[in-house]
């Protein structure tokens, strides 16, 4: 995942100058890839320690991503890149790959 970001990776949910639009390797699928693949790690990790506060916390994360980090970070990806990201969000899942084709 990190090599199909290259040098786009950010600290924030900020787009910098440089930055450009990446639709490659895992991100052909799915926009977030990198808080999937945590959201999967530590959801397995919970399982496999019987932790029901790990898991509850995972959970807990996923719904903050999914209702404040996210938002936030495609707007900025919108601003900066427009009609490219809308097209690209149309066609590729949030967090899931998208199993049928959007509406519109």
């Amino acid at each position: 995942m990190l090599r199909s970001l290259g040098k786009n990776v950010s600290e924030t949910v900020l787009t910098k100058e440089t930055h450009t639009l990446v639709q490659a390797g895992p991100y052909r699928w799915v926009r977030h890839p990198l808080y999937t693949s945590g959201f999967l790690m530590f959801g397995g990790v919970s399982l496999l320690a019987a932790n029901w506060l790990m898991a509850a916390l995972t959970l807990g994360a996923i719904v903050l991503f999914s209702v404040v980090i996210i938002p936030r970070e495609e707007a900025e990806l919108v601003a900066k890149f427009g009609d490219r990201y809308e097209g690209y969000r149309r066609q590729s899942g949030r967090l899931l790959p998208r199993l049928l084709p959007a509406r519109g």
